[in-house]
């Protein structure tokens, strides 16, 4: 073995280690698209920050949706900002699409000024009080336009060939909207660094036996989401004993959802691409709501102001918070066809990087090519919580390879 090489390339491991992390950043850090990244930034932007040297971070957001971090770097005050509207909308804002798209977002569209199409609205600093990440503070009215420097999606751009027909906000309205998806990957860097785990929700008032029910079933949600079943007295677990009888509320997401993506890749397995739209169906009998991001359906679940949620189903990324004393406490977290065995993020991250665990999405970082920090610091699992996943975990090969998720898996290796 020579020991000189071995020592000359620890040593100079050890330097680049040291460099990065004093080297404090130059600018602002604008995430927007997946509706996921409000919980993951929140709970992970300030070690990044950390990573990078910054020092008195602090942090406040505003409502469900909008979130930033203040640092010190450097001689630099640096906020990192995270907001949302839909994976899709990653892929206009790193392309510079304009404002046509029904139900999009177009505060930031000027007329005549190119430029502010590749903007969105984030939180305006200047009406923030500060907290902590565990106490975070608040932001009222009023948001900046900025220049989106990370563009997140929960699946690839080209992915986006779907349909939605419905209320807005579903139950809460917020307009119809009669939504077509055909979207274009931006000619932009891209990494893909990790994976994001979805996970079913129940509003409480889903029984069997007089019970919330725990589990559900991959048949029994190709019969939901595929408008075959309207009572949860159609569905039978293989104990062959049906479901408490009442109607069955299917909430789901409006087209251009890297989590609907996600659903309809997951429950179509042997399809391809082209066929996504059969899940896209219309608002009826009060029984199907699309839903614009995961704070709304959440609420679809859940119940909110005069609509109760009673017997609603629905999707979202997995780390969202349920039950007493959260924002949705008439609402269940449940497993996935008995899995994770038991409703922790660990074990949910354990069965989804050994392949028992299905129901997920390739993160799509847009604007970011794979040397960058941001890029290497999702690598390396080490550096974030659970639920999450390195795609460096994934260490099986999945059977079907729908664009959806991008790419298959064969026994990679973490930094």
């Amino acid at each position: 073995m020579n020991f000189k090489k071995l020592f000359l390339s620890t040593v100079a491991g050890i330097s680049l280690m040291a460099l990065a992390a004093s080297s404090a950043l130059a600018a602002d850090i604008n995430i927007w698209g997946a509706s996921a990244q409000f919980n993951f930034w929140k709970n992970n932007g300030e070690t990044y920050l950390a990573s990078r040297g910054c020092t008195d971070i602090q942090h406040a957001q505003k409502g469900a949706k909008d979130y930033i971090i203040k640092a010190t770097c450097g001689t630099e005050t640096v906020y990192m900002r995270s907001s949302s509207k839909a994976s899709y909308d990653a892929c206009y804002a790193l392309a510079g699409k304009s404002g046509a798209e029904s139900g999009r977002v177009t505060t930031c569209d000027v007329t005549g000024d190119s430029t502010s199409y590749f903007k969105r609205p984030f939180i305006e600093e200047t009406t923030c009080t500060w907290g902590t990440k565990t106490s975070p503070g608040t932001c009222t009215t009023g948001n900046n336009c900025e220049t989106v420097t990370v563009g997140a999606s929960d699946t690839a751009c080209k992915c986006f060939t779907q349909k939605s027909q419905g209320q807005l906000q579903g139950p809460l309205g917020g307009g119809a909207i009669n939504r077509a998806m055909s979207v274009t990957e931006p000619n932009v860097n891209k990494c893909t660094p990790m994976i994001v785990p979805f996970a079913f929700f129940v509003n409480n008032t889903v029984t069997k036996n007089g019970g919330t029910i725990d589990s559900i079933s991959y048949d029994n949600l190709q019969l939901i989401f595929s408008g075959n079943v309207f009572n949860w007295s159609e569905i039978f677990d293989a104990d062959g004993v049906a479901y408490d009888a009442q109607p069955l509320v299917a909430c789901m997401r409006h087209a251009g959802s890297g989590t609907q993506a996600s659903l309809e890749a997951y429950l179509m397995a042997s399809s391809n691409c082209s066929k996504y739209n059969y899940l896209a169906w219309q608002q009826s009998d009060g029984l199907v709501y699309f839903n614009d991001g995961s704070s709304d359906m959440m609420k679809c679940v859940n119940g909110y102001d005069n609509w109760l949620g009673t017997g609603a189903i629905g999707y979202a990324d997995a780390d969202q918070t349920v039950g007493t004393g959260t924002p949705y406490p008439n609402t269940s977290r449940i497993q996935l066809n008995g899995v994770p065995y038991t409703l922790n993020f660990a074990n949910m991250k354990a069965a989804m990087v050994n392949g028992q665990y299905n129901f997920y999405g390739a993160q799509h970082l847009y604007g970011v090519a794979p040397t960058d920090p941001i890029c290497t610091f999702l690598a390396n699992p080490d550096n974030y919580s659970a639920p999450f996943a390195a795609a460096c975990e994934m260490t099986y090969t999945r059977k079907n390879t729908c664009c959806a998720w991008g790419q298959t898996y064969q026994g990679n290796v973490c930094p």
